[in-house]
């Protein structure tokens, strides 16, 4: 009797061990398709760092194939066929992951720019407007942080730069084009940006511990700022009795930044042991009137490309929103400023590689960066092209054009 209840609890134990093995095995079977698709999503983001687009858009195909009701699989397609040029068939995808549940508004910057490259700059206006409309009403529910702050300007200055695009509602696009210029102006980057960026350069690779390479950025940072200040001594000395206090803000800004820099140094060959040349370092700050405690360079690699590449467009905008108005004259000048300032862009991406190769991490997303300054500066030049030929300056037209042409593009309205 007793052998025979064993023998029964063993079976229904047995039967229950079963039957959950066979539940877990349908639940694993179900959820087997997501697991698939996230592999092919995986290696989608892999061939993107490859700048394989064909194989990204493939792999992103296999995992919408796999998991239809993935949404971001849709936007991972859609940034692939973008690549490809395959504007119709990314907008397609930007409503099929829409139509499976990402909110409208994560889709409208990409949308706007298809459109754009689909020949509708009205339409691309009217998906900016819906989107500036839907960050406006997210930041009176939640407040303005600093984040925010700096995505409603950027957001801003799409509107501006669409409205100048679909030739719509430009005195409004000039004045807040104006506002976002005068907000994030850094008087610094206009006068000397590869000074400014080769200090942020120096500060980020002594943090890494490189100081040899930090010492060298130094070094470049204070050769430029001296030619800087000497010309703009010769300009202030040429129209001295004019305007007397003309380029005062330019020759201070400048100034402080040489100032920074012998600080930086001071830091750097103190950190070598080198008294002499620290001693040499500090002497120098003392004659400027500097002070070796405060007067230290306070940006770092990443956030003074950042800030360059904001300014670079943001004055861009408004260069071509003057275009729009008739204002050629400024709009060169601003044109230019927008060039100058994506020049000194690549060799400052360079200096980031060697951090992150110094670092030892997979450099390829930042190769990716670097790559993506090519078509911002053909758009540039080609903006500063028009803004010549609206100026008159034929020469200097043909010049921008066929620069754009060595970078890769064809001048023409679909560059933007």
């Amino acid at each position: 009797m007793n052998q025979r209840f064993h023998n029964r609890f063993g079976t229904r134990r047995l039967s229950v061990a079963v039957g959950l093995a066979l539940l877990l095995a349908v639940l694993a079977w179900a959820k087997l398709p997501d697991e698939i698709s996230h592999w092919h999503a995986a290696l989608a983001r892999e061939a993107e760092l490859n700048a394989d687009y064909a194989k990204m858009a493939a792999w992103a195909t296999r995992a919408i194939e796999t998991a239809p009701h993935k949404p971001d699989w849709y936007l991972l397609r859609a940034e692939a066929r973008s690549r490809l040029k395959q504007w119709t068939e990314a907008a397609r995808d930007l409503d099929e992951a829409v139509r499976h549940g990402v909110p409208e508004v994560s889709v409208r910057a990409q949308r706007a720019e298809l459109l754009l490259h689909l020949g509708r700059p009205q339409a691309a206006l009217k998906e900016w407007k819906a989107l500036w409309k839907d960050q406006q009403a997210l930041s009176r529910a939640e407040g303005l942080s600093q984040s925010a702050a700096w995505l409603e300007l950027v957001l801003l200055n799409g509107l501006a730069y669409h409205r100048a695009l679909a030739k719509q509602e430009l005195p409004a696009a000039l004045e807040d084009a104006r506002r976002i210029v005068r907000l994030r102006d850094d008087i610094r980057l206009r006068v000397a940006p590869n000074a400014y960026l080769a200090l942020c350069g120096a500060k980020t690779h002594m943090e890494v511990g490189d100081s040899k390479q930090a010492l060298r950025l130094v070094g470049t940072s204070i050769g430029v700022l001296r030619t800087r200040i000497h010309y703009y001594q010769r300009r202030a000395t040429a129209v001295a009795n004019l305007s007397p206090h003309r380029y005062h803000d330019e020759l201070k800004a400048l100034r402080g930044m040489l100032v920074a820099s012998y600080v930086e140094q001071h830091r750097i060959y103190g950190k070598l042991k080198l008294k002499e040349p620290a001693a040499q370092a500090a002497d120098f700050v003392s004659r400027l009137n500097g002070d070796l405690e405060k007067d230290g360079w306070g940006v770092d690699l990443y956030g003074g490309i950042k800030s360059a590449q904001d300014l670079c467009q943001y004055v861009d905008t408004l260069a071509v929103v003057e275009l729009e108005l008739g204002e050629a004259d400024a709009s060169l000048r601003h044109a230019d400023l927008a060039v100058r300032l994506a020049e000194a862009l690549p060799v400052a991406h360079r200096w980031l590689l060697e951090i992150k190769a110094r670092q030892r991490v997979d450099t390829r997303f930042w190769q990716r960066q670097q790559e993506s300054l090519r078509p911002l500066l053909a758009v540039l030049v080609y903006h500063r092209g028009l803004a010549r030929k609206a100026s008159g300056d034929m020469a200097g037209t043909k010049s921008d054009f066929d620069r754009v042409r060595s970078l890769g593009f064809e001048p023409g309205p679909h560059l933007f």
